[in-house]
Order: C-alpha cells, then sequence, then structure tokens
C-alpha cells in the first residue's frame, strides 16, 4: 500500500463543496468516498499487520532472551528483565515505530472518512437550501403578481369576481342539493 500524504492532502482538498456547482459535487461524492473509504481500509490492515508483526518480534525476542539471557545483558531472567531487553531490542523499537506510524495513518484515513461522511450531509443540506430558495423566490413572484392585481381592481371589479366564482360553485353543486340563495 502506498499511501502518501500528497495523496492525504489530495483528497482533503477535494472534501470542499462548490455550492454553486451541486450537481458535480452530487456526482462525485461516492467517487470521493469510496476512494477514501478503501484507503481507510488498507490503512487499517496495515496497522493490523504491523500490530502482528510487532507481536510476533516481541515473542521471538522474548524466546531468544530467555534462551540465551548473557547475549542481552540479563543477568536473572525475570518477566520485568526479559520485558526491558525486549523494549530495548532495536527488531522491537523498530516495529513498534513501523505499528504506531501504521495505526497514525489508519486514524488520518478514519477521520478523514468521517469527513467525507459529513460532506455528504453538507451537500444534501445545500441541495435543501437551494430547493427551499428557489421555490420561496418563486412564491414570492407569484405573491407580488397577485397583489399588484388586486391593488389595480376597482371595488366593482372585485363584487363582479366573487359572484362570478359564487355563480361556479353553484354550477358545480348536483341538482340534488339545495342552494342557498345569494343576497346582494
Amino acid at each position: 500500500m502506498d499511501i502518501t500524504a500528497d495523496r492525504i492532502t489530495d483528497l482533503r482538498g477535494r472534501l470542499q463543496i462548490n455550492q454553486f456547482d451541486l450537481e458535480t459535487e452530487c456526482v462525485n461524492q461516492p467517487v470521493l468516498y469510496d476512494e477514501v473509504g478503501q484507503l481507510a481500509t488498507d490503512a487499517k490492515s496495515c496497522a493490523r499487520s504491523a500490530k502482528d508483526e510487532l507481536d510476533y518480534i516481541k515473542a521471538f525476542i522474548e524466546s531468544e532472551v530467555r534462551k540465551n539471557p548473557e547475549k542481552f545483558g540479563v543477568a536473572k531472567v525475570t518477566e520485568s528483565s526479559v520485558d526491558a531487553a525486549v523494549t530495548i531490542d532495536q527488531r522491537h523499537v523498530d516495529a513498534s515505530r513501523k505499528y504506531i506510524d501504521a495505526q497514525r495513518l489508519s486514524d488520518s484515513l478514519t477521520v478523514l472518512q468521517s469527513a467525507a461522511e459529513q460532506r455528504k450531509s453538507m451537500i444534501k443540506d445545500l441541495v435543501s437550501l437551494y430547493i427551499y430558495a428557489y421555490y420561496q423566490q418563486q412564491q414570492s413572484v407569484n405573491m407580488s403578481t397577485e397583489q399588484k392585481h388586486v391593488e389595480n381592481a376597482t371595488v366593482d371589479e372585485i363584487v363582479a369576481r366573487r359572484r362570478e366564482t359564487a355563480k361556479q360553485r353553484r354550477e358545480s353543486l348536483s341538482e340534488d342539493e339545495e342552494i342557498p340563495s345569494e343576497r346582494e
């Protein structure tokens, strides 16, 4: 696995959302999430492998110390003296550093994966806000037109419209229903 700092930086840069091109952002989101997810999975696998390697090296060195304590400067073989000899052995130190680095990378990609998930939610929210603003604007335009129409209407036109609406309602009712007459 070759996960470089440049690749992680590139992925972090792709987290930014262009609110003026939401269609492209929606199309690219699954690709980004998949890419980050694959890297996070690979990094977790590497961290587990590094941990297994560290455990193996620790067990191997413990076995060597118990077989030949003088070689490691251990005068008396006890659990603490064996642990101390293992801890300072260069092979253990190298494996421990490798495991720490792999775990740090795995943690970084887990955070990046969470950020990509958050990005998905933010895109959804931005789309909702865009739709809300669009319909609010349409409603405002319709209200404006209706208000102008009402403002320009005379009292006689308003009464005539009401009478026409009432007449249409009466005509739409079935003949069996009794229709109260409107007093004027």
